[in-house]
């Protein structure tokens, strides 16, 4: 443990959690915002997790194991009972926080002082899609406040307090509330405060079996209506115990009533709190206010419905504040009602696109075996640069192109990556690691923790020079397995002077993988290549033939290494005419009737790199929304390095050009992460992946 005071301390009860909890703790462990200690209480597991947090070398984690099993709300004490920060962040052992939560969160609470607990929105994850939570988009400490009045408007996942309030309570989790013990929390700290929600979804709060709400739900509500009770008292009198079961069951639940006299008495109940909480709000809150009542009451009826005990006509007979039953809102209450709802509703349903289990490639003679998606793991965003020294795109190659002017832009990108806490990879080359003015600024970036540093292989400009300089020869991959060999050693060589360390990551000049490379790669401890481009045939320019490849992780059959191509798709209503496609790129006549473009403008077929470089935001949102419809996880988004500086790559000429280029980044990440909900991947990511079993034939 650092002997500094952190300002955060960030808490985390686990019991057999080894399924999520490395990339729960990595989320914390990775945000940007750095004077934070992660406290973990073990509850006496029996499965993987302690070893997996035993792997985690970080000064910043604490692992606290108790004897035997104590229960969440007993762990949940002990680490808050180790705490330092003057700030507590939850986070439970199969959540996710975005990079920046604890730096947003911070900000929020430093200029807030009157508020004592702060949450964010946050979206679901099942079946690897993110959906939001039915929450308000916006809410202000006053709508929290009704919220709270409800249901638990905040995920525990999401929330960060001041420690001084705790102390005030003298108790922080009580264990007669077990599994709402967190909104009993919640409760009793808004008693100190304003209790707030960041309204950016910071947090993702992931959906499987063994969820506590789904394995206790009858204690959970039980006891969240015994939080609402008393709450209830100065409202309801000795009503109090049946109100708040009701809204409890039906209004937070979403259970349907059977009884219209229950309905008639929830609605009852319902405006009386609408009309509490009104009091004294301004117009905007007041109207959101209204707005989500509405929402919640046309659930109730629709659930209630269903129940087949009470009549469209009965249930519009029970109104609240906000709630207006037009034609379009009675029309869907009725199709709630009709009978074989469900069959008339799967006859129109069009069916989502389907996903084909992921098949073993072949590239040269060497089998490339797919890895399995973790469905529980979000969409990801890995960034590759291609580090390089500036050359003509359209003269021969030259031993003497070794300049790295480029490199004094490299932060262009880099600001926009820290904003969202991306640590990139670049691939660097024999020029950029051997000239100080190449790699002085990645070694600052590298040395606060900011990227990777990765290998990337010109033949032309790395020594030994023992071969031609010619176009064949600028693919690693077809030099005599020796040579290619040694170059590979000198570039390592150059890395480990300049970064003090060993790359793990290799990515082939001009995507010349060849036949020799991996047994080059395993032999210098390269885990990861990122050499592939899918789809793609390169042999009439003498490189490799990607076919057979997918935009899918797989691994190198006989080795352990991960291959991770680019992010490189077939979009389109008729994808069947990729092959077409290919078959007239080939022929120069082909090529000469601009045959993708015609095809692209039509709608029916294109092939889309994740790129900034000539491919615009919109095709590249639409890439991502293509892939992630066919299940694909993991993306990765490249450029190369002298796009950053205009004049070096036929991409960015001018100004205009680089401002383009860098918009188109930004852009496409504010998709990913804010309206996607995705998250920046971690290279350390990789590495893990890289030891999971793939699927053989």
């Amino acid at each position: 443990m650092s002997g500094t005071r952190p300002t955060v301390s960030v808490i985390m009860a686990t019991y057999n959690g080894a399924r999520t909890i490395a990339a729960s703790v990595r989320s914390i462990l990775t945000q940007t915002f750095g004077p934070l200690e992660l406290i973990v209480a073990d509850d006496g597991s029996t499965d993987d997790t302690l070893r997996i947090l035993g792997g985690i070398e970080d000064d910043r984690l604490v692992v606290l194991r108790n004897d035997r099993n104590f229960g969440v709300v007993a762990s949940r004490n002990r680490c808050m009972a180790q705490a330092r920060g003057r700030y507590v962040a939850m986070l439970d052992h199969d959540d996710l926080s975005m990079p920046t939560r604890l730096a947003r969160q911070v900000a929020y609470l430093d200029a807030n002082p009157g508020t004592v607990l702060l949450g964010t929105a946050a979206r679901t994850l099942e079946d690897g899609a993110l959906r939001s939570m039915g929450t308000p988009e916006h809410t202000t400490p006053e709508l929290i406040a009704w919220l709270l009045h409800l249901a638990n408007p905040l995920v525990c996942s999401s929330v960060m307090f001041r420690a001084d309030a705790v102390h005030k309570l003298g108790v922080f989790m009580r264990k007669e509330f077990t599994y709402a013990d967190d909104y009993d929390f919640y409760h009793r700290i808004a008693a100190l405060g304003a209790v707030a929600r960041l309204d950016e979804p910071l947090t993702i709060y992931r959906i499987h079996d063994s969820n506590a709400y789904k394995r206790h739900e009858r204690v959970m509500r039980d006891n969240a209506q015994r939080v609402l009770e008393p709450a209830y008292g100065p409202l309801f009198g000795d009503e109090a115990g049946r109100a708040s079961r009701l809204v409890v069951d039906h209004l937070a639940g979403g259970w349907g009533i059977a009884s219209l006299a229950d309905l008639r008495r929830l609605a009852e109940v319902f405006e009386h709190l609408n009309q509490h909480f009104l009091a004294g709000l301004d117009r905007k809150t007041s109207s959101a206010l209204l707005r989500h009542a509405g929402q919640l009451w046309g659930r109730v009826l629709s659930a209630s419905l269903r129940t087949g005990k009470v009549g469209v006509a009965g249930l519009l007979s029970c109104r609240v504040s906000g709630f207006r039953p037009g034609g379009a809102e009675f029309a869907r209450l009725a199709t709630d009602w009709m009978p074989m709802r469900r069959s008339l509703a799967s006859l129109v349903r069009r069916p989502g696109p389907a996903r084909q289990a992921p098949r073993p490639g072949r590239l040269f003679d060497m089998r490339y075996l797919p890895v399995p998606p973790d469905p529980l793991a979000p969409p990801t965003l890995f960034v590759v640069v291609d580090t390089e020294a500036e050359f003509d795109w359209n003269k021969p190659f030259a031993r003497e192109l070794t300049s790295v002017t480029a490199m004094d832009d490299i932060e262009r990108g880099q600001d926009i990556f820290d904003r969202y806490g991306l640590k990139p990879i670049y691939a660097i080359d024999y020029p950029v690691a051997s000239q100080e003015r190449g790699f002085a600024r990645l070694a600052a970036i590298h040395a606060r923790q900011g990227c990777e540093i990765g290998a990337h292989l010109h033949p032309w400009t790395t020594p030994p020079f023992e071969e031609d300089v010619s176009t064949r020869n600028s693919y690693p991959g077809n030099l005599d397995p020796a040579l290619e060999e040694r170059k590979l050693a000198v570039l390592m060589q150059a890395i480990r002077r300049s970064f003090n360390i060993s790359p793990v990551f290799y990515k082939a000049g001009r995507y010349g993988f060849g036949p020799a490379t991996p047994a080059a790669l395993v032999r210098h401890g390269i885990r990861v290549d990122l050499s592939v481009l899918p789809f793609a045939d390169l042999r009439r320019r003498g490189g490799p033939d990607f076919q057979a490849l997918q935009p899918i992780a797989y691994r190198i059959d006989g080795t352990a290494i991960l291959s991770l191509p680019m992010t490189r798709s077939h979009v389109g209503a008729w994808p069947a005419l990729a092959g077409v496609a290919r078959a007239m790129d080939n022929l120069p006549a082909g090529r000469s009737l601009h045959l993708n473009s015609v095809l692209a403008r039509l709608g029916l077929f294109e092939t889309i790199t994740l790129t900034p470089e000539g491919v615009t935001v919109s095709e590249q949102v639409r890439l991502i929304r293509t892939m992630l419809q066919h299940g694909t996880r993991q993306f990765v988004l490249h450029y190369h390095s002298p796009s950053l500086s205009p004049g070096h790559t036929p991409y960015v000429r001018d100004q205009a050009g680089l401002q383009i280029l860098l918009s188109r980044l930004s852009e496409v990440c504010r998709f990913f992460f804010q309206e996607l909900g995705g998250l920046p991947g971690d290279p350390a990511e990789l590495l893990t992946m890289a030891d999971r079993q793939p699927f053989s034939d």
